[in-house]
């Protein structure tokens, strides 16, 4: 017997007071090894089977069946594995059958991944979570495990958590297992201690929690944050039963004098004898002062270079790297240099990995280093071609290249073997890393993908037969916000699993003094829009005719044309200095002949929207001028600073008109996700699951076209999908569903037609699969045109598009290969074209008679809707919530009106020209975009009736649903091959039905094909995903709710900057406290949390926002904090145990209150801003000055009587 285990078994059980519990209790622990179970029986604590075998449960024999009548009769302490809880909860949703108190205790030794004795083969496990086919059969592993790491030769696991109350419908509690408490992390500095790097950590643990740990004391080198200390807590306590003791050691800056020089002679060999490094500021400790330091580049090279040569041996500590410094500071010579020393000076010459979201600044780096005589270096993207491609990666394979410049997206879709081959990697960079922050402006949604990815490589648990591979990741970015509310760099450690020290964190200065701003605030009796354009119309002027070199940004493209319109109408001399530069439809080289005319002065004003950005380096730019801010402080701050690069002095200007916040406010909210749309993705998830009876699901972004716009479905289903995945781990602590994007086509479908069929398939045959296709059909006009028969050219065919780039059009590159196909001009065939075609199936389960009736309910009840609008408003404007209210007085059970939203907008026009543009039959709306108010997530539009096409709605939709009845043997599925949309054509009656059918919840679709590859989703707790969907659930997602809470902040931020005067010290002092975070300093400037209520300002300073977070997460993080006071204690208990009851409510902020500028003598622990209430925790005897504000209800801890129920009812419930 294991005497640790049962000392650390009695330990926990005196401070947990179980034994001695009136009730029964069943204890299911998770995460232990075998011998600490057999501790267990030792305590007389028996299985609650009564009948344990001593062996660690088999999962494949496991039956949930087999312990139910067990836990019905279960009695007194019993105890149980958390596998044996999985099994139950799979067969049984609600467990009050049994009587008493479950508990599950986790072994908090180890974070979510445990080393559990799991029977099943490591490569059993390895190939259920890689494996990425759907059409196998679920692994019996995947109904127990969600996901696995390998630490060397150590299999952690991490379960499906199933002891949550959407599973079982009881709140079980969750323990601890070791106590954080007894025993802290000491400080060891000079001490003779055996030293640990943070990457052996897991192995360490293994060794302690297995007993073949030596005795004696271990330093840890780390910084001593929060969590590594309570990591160390917790060895301390089950290493005291051993003789060990665990210290912390902070690590160290290198010794700056003697690194700086030590690379010199690489720079001097490539850039020229006259190179010298250059000193840029960085601040010296950015948590707690302002203070900076010269550090010149040399210095944070050599630093990169010693990370990349410890993390090649296995037993030194190495950390990842983070620079943050202004565009023209030199970054690409941070990772250049340390590529150089890799390939020259290491034998095994590691490869540098450069990830970069801009395929021109590839091709122009590499260009330039080829250039200085480093023919070592090449990129792979899309506009090279597959023969090129492979003869590339042949050269990354045999040593030939060894600095290779990767798009993210191509990096995530291939295996990681496949571009390397065996070649080591020695550095990965991510450039632009501030990509990563799903909040920011310019956030790119396969960024997010990187961090599991990388982690997958690193860990050596990528698709592929490589080992574990060490090396530091170099993060590269712009000026980015350090810590407070609004922290870039905290998410990219998060995101990117970084673990990065703080001596190896260079925070670059943000500051630019030689920046003037000139903020002008306007007061105008014209209308905002034309006032803007007579005030950018005339500064354009004045800076081309005093040949001031000046970008102006403006938030929409529309903007930039009115005013170049305005200017060639009025200053025909004038615009022929200006020029501009916007990403949508505008071709690529007529940016890049714009760039260039700007860049040599040829233009001196450019006009631009916020994809004038990144790698934009012009040296000689004189003035910023903002049309209105595009976005945040920060895209302001990264948008002046491209002002002065080499000139003495810049300005900062703008002419700012109260409403201009608004065009950034609709921005966000345009682009933005709402809760529901995530809620129905949930949904569709599960549809296709019900469906496909398998967890791999393969998923097209055009089967959730529904719920997005046509020309951005792909990025919003992803961007859905990772806040889903993300959101759901945060959760319930494990990955509920697996995300990865794949960025290749594979399957597509065509119709090749009959003439030339024979001659095809003789050339391309090998490559194709008739499908079976139910044509010739009966096509119904809309009103009261004729029908017509439709008969397709020919066969439809399934293709596998990648194999034949690759043998039969290697000379393409993708992009043109890709271009080629989806316009009919891949394969040449005269006059015969063959025609990319998608598949699309509507599932009527569980009938189509029986939907039949319910669909005429629906059709009826949108005519009657159409019919009362147009006799109310007959053409003039009407809201979404005109049509709501009208459709629901004719249609039960009330639908919400996000959906209805989309039921409408099945029926609007793509643009607002409607006689000018061809358009589907049955749409008959114009739509009218607003601009957001006061919630930056609502962006009211008005709508108008335009045709007679209306009157037609319901007769022609039951045409169509007799048309799309099914068509295959089983007599549920409706099977077409439709032709892909292109941009500004119609699409068919079937997806229209489909959207409406999918909407009302009557039948679901899936398409397969089209221009936008698939997505790997894996549901690894299906019943889970099922319960969230029903509308009993109320999901709102926490970190889409963080983000819209960033929005709003933003707005206020960027308004108060704008609207109040400031010396430029002080602007620059705003800017440089808010981007590290200072955020109480700058809230305190410009005061955007005060708030009056019955003439008393009040000013919330928030700290810690907990908005997302479920209520039993607050009161655990808050209670573990609270005073000894016999009242508190009690309230605590009380609050955990009855959280569930608060999830409805408003969720509360925590941070500190000043009243009328004077701060409160304690802290406000927990504040509901919108209903008005504050919590405060403070000692018996300490009196609260403010006890009693006007307007506010203050609830006081140590108060005897106060009760939970006082505080639910002053808390408002969110609808």
């Amino acid at each position: 017997m294991n005497t640790a285990f049962s000392n650390s078994i009695d330990q926990f059980l005196e401070r947990t007071d179980i034994l001695n519990a009136d009730e029964d209790v069943l204890i299911f622990f998770k995460g232990f090894p075998l011998d600490f179970y057999e501790s267990i029986e030792h305590t007389g604590i028996k299985h609650f089977t009564n009948n344990w075998d001593g062996q660690y449960p088999d999962i494949r024999k496991i039956k949930g069946t087999d312990y139910l009548s067990p836990l019905i009769s279960a009695h007194g302490q019993v105890w149980g594995f958390y596998e044996e809880l999985i099994a139950l909860a799979d067969i049984l949703s609600d467990f009050s059958a049994f009587p008493g108190k479950i508990v599950v205790v986790d072994n908090n030794l180890f974070h979510y991944y445990y080393p559990i004795p799991c029977l099943s083969p490591q490569k059993d496990v390895e190939e259920c979570f890689n494996n990425e086919t759907i059409k196998q059969p679920d692994s019996y592993i995947s109904q127990f495990y969600s996901d696995y790491k390998v630490d060397g030769d150590i299999l952690l696991l991490s379960y499906v958590n199933k002891h949550y109350e959407v599973d079982v419908n009881l709140r079980i509690e969750e323990l601890d297992f070791y106590d954080t408490h007894i025993i802290d992390a000491y400080n060891v500095r000079n001490e003779c201690c055996i030293d640990i790097t943070i990457s052996s950590l897991v192995h360490t643990k293994y060794l302690l929690q297995d007993g073949r740990l030596e005795e004696g004391k271990y330093r840890i080198l780390g910084d001593a944050t929060t969590d590594l200390n309570n990591e160390i807590c917790v060895m301390n306590v089950l290493g005291s039963f051993y003789n060990i003791v665990f210290g912390i050691s902070e690590t160290e800056m290198q010794k700056r004098e003697e690194t700086e020089e030590c690379h010199l002679d690489l720079l001097k060999k490539y850039w020229g004898k006259d190179a010298e490094f250059r000193n840029n500021k960085f601040y010296t400790h950015p948590d707690v002062s302002n203070e900076t330091v010269d550090i010149s580049q040399g210095i944070i090279i050599a630093d990169i270079i010693k990370q990349c040569l410890d993390a090649k041996k296995n037993d030194t500590q190495y950390s990842d790297i983070i620079v943050t410094a202004p565009t023209g500071a030199g970054k690409s010579v941070f990772f250049q240099i340390p590529a150089i020393y890799l390939h020259e000076r290491e034998t095994d010459k590691p490869l540098t990995i450069v990830l970069s979201p801009l395929i021109a600044l590839m091709k122009d780096q590499v260009l330039e280093l080829q250039e200085r005589g480093i023919e070592y270096a090449t990129y792979i993207n899309s506009t090279i071609s597959y023969k090129e491609r492979m003869r590339r990666l042949d050269g990354i394979k045999d040593g030939e290249y060894s600095i290779v410049y990767l798009s993210p997206e191509l990096l995530l879709s291939s295996d990681i073997s496949t571009l390397i081959g065996e070649r080591k990697i020695g550095l990965m960079v991510i450039d632009e890393a501030h990509l990563v922050t799903s909040w920011g402006r310019d956030f790119r949604v396969d960024y997010w993908f990187l961090g599991d990815h990388i982690e997958r490589i690193r860990r050596g648990t990528s698709r592929s037969s490589q080992q574990t591979s060490t090396f530091p990741m170099l993060c590269l970015t712009a000026t980015a916000v350090y810590g407070g509310r609004d922290d870039v760099i905290n998410d990219l450690q998060g995101s990117l699993h970084l673990t990065c020290y703080s001596g190896h964190m260079y925070i670059g200065y943000v500051r630019r003094d030689n920046i003037i701003f000139d903020i002008r605030q306007v007061n105008t009796k014209n209308k905002d829009k034309e006032e803007k354009l007579q005030l950018t119309t005339a500064a354009v002027c004045k800076y081309v005719k005093k040949h001031q070199k000046t970008i102006v940004y403006f938030p929409y493209k529309s903007q930039i044309e009115d005013v170049l319109t305005n200017i060639t109408d009025k200053y025909p001399d004038i615009a022929t200095k200006v020029t501009r530069y916007y990403s949508s439809d505008m071709e690529s080289a007529e940016r890049d002949k714009s760039y260039d005319s700007f860049k040599d002065s040829d233009a001196t004003v450019m006009l631009a929207t916020k994809a004038f950005g990144m790698g934009i380096n012009i040296s000689d730019v004189e003035n910023i001028y903002h049309y209105a801010p595009t976005g945040a402080l920060a895209d302001y701050v990264q948008e002046i600073g491209r002002a002065a690069r080499k000139l003495k002095v810049g300005y900062a200007i703008t002419d700012y008109l109260g409403s201009d916040m608004n065009y950034a406010r609709t921005l966000w909210g345009l682009s933005g996700l709402r809760h529901y749309q995530i809620k129905a993705i949930i949904n569709k998830l599960c549809s296709i699951y019900e469906e496909k009876k398998h967890r791999n699901l393969l998923v097209s972004p055009d089967t959730f076209s529904y719920l997005f716009d046509t020309e951005s479905v792909d990025l919003k289903l992803k961007s859905g999908l990772m806040l889903l995945s993300t959101d759901l781990l945060n959760k319930y602590h494990f990955k509920v569903i697996t995300v990865r994007s794949k960025n290749l086509f594979s399957k597509q479908y065509i119709i090749v037609p009959n003439e030339i069929e024979e001659q095809f398939l003789e050339r391309y045959g090998r490559y194709c699969e008739m499908m079976q296709d139910c044509m010739p059909d009966q096509q119904y006009s809309y009103g009261k045109a004729g029908d017509c028969i439709i008969t397709k050219t020919g066969n439809v065919f399934e293709i596998d598009l990648g194999e034949i780039w690759e043998n039969d059009f290697s000379n393409e590159t993708f992009a043109q290969f890709k271009y080629n196909f989806f316009n009919g001009k891949l394969f040449d065939y005269g006059k015969h074209k063959i025609v990319p075609n998608m598949k699309l199936t509507i599932n009527y389960n569980p009938g189509y008679d029986k939907i039949e009736l319910r669909f005429k309910e629906v059709c009826r009840a949108i005519q009657d809707t159409f019919n009362d609008i147009k006799r109310l408003f007959g053409g003039r404007r009407f809201t979404m919530k005109d049509f709501s209210s009208l459709f629901n007085k004719r249609f039960d059970p009330k639908i919400k009106q996000e959906y209805l939203k989309l039921l409408l907008e099945l029926f609007c026009f793509d643009h607002v020209e409607t006689y000018n543009n061809p358009s589907e039959p049955w749409k008959f709306i114009e739509k009218k975009r607003g601009e957001a108010g006061k919630n930056i997530n609502i962006i009211e539009s008005m709508y108008s009736i335009k045709t007679q096409r209306y009157s037609y709605i319901s007769n022609n939709l039951k045409k169509y649903f007799w048309q799309a009845k099914p068509n295959m043997k089983d007599g549920i599925h409706y099977v077409t091959y439709l032709t892909v949309p292109k941009p500004g054509t119609q699409v068919s009656y079937q997806q229209l039905m489909a959207s409406i059918l999918q909407l009302f919840g009557l039948a679901t679709y899936e398409y397969e094909g089209g221009k936008n590859p698939q997505i790997f989703v894996r549901i690894n707790d299906p019943r889970k995903l099922m319960k969230m969907r029903s509308d009993n659930y109320n999901y709102k997602n926490g970190i889409l709710s963080d983000i819209e809470n960033r929005h709003k902040r933003a707005v206020r931020i960027m308004n108060s900057f704008m609207i109040n005067k400031y010396s430029n010290d002080e602007r620059w002092d705003i800017i440089e406290n808010y981007f590290l975070g200072h955020d109480t300093i700058v809230d305190s400037k410009l005061e955007t949390n005060k708030v009056k209520r019955n003439d008393v300002e009040i000013d919330i300073t928030n700290g810690v926002e907990y908005d997302g977070s479920d209520y039993h997460t607050i009161w655990d993080s808050i209670v573990a904090s609270f005073t000894s006071n016999d009242n508190e204690i009690k309230l605590s208990t009380e609050l955990v145990k009855r959280s569930d009851e608060f999830n409805n409510h408003e969720r509360p902020v925590s941070g500190d209150v000043s009243i009328d500028g004077q701060s409160l003598d304690c802290n406000c622990d927990l504040i509901w801003v919108k209903s008005r209430v504050m919590y405060f925790m403070a000692d018996e005897d300490k009196e609260i000055p403010y006890y009693n504000i006007p307007g506010w209800t203050c609830f006081f801890g140590a108060d005897p009587n106060l009760t939970v129920d006082r505080i639910l009812n002053a808390i408002e419930v969110i609808e």
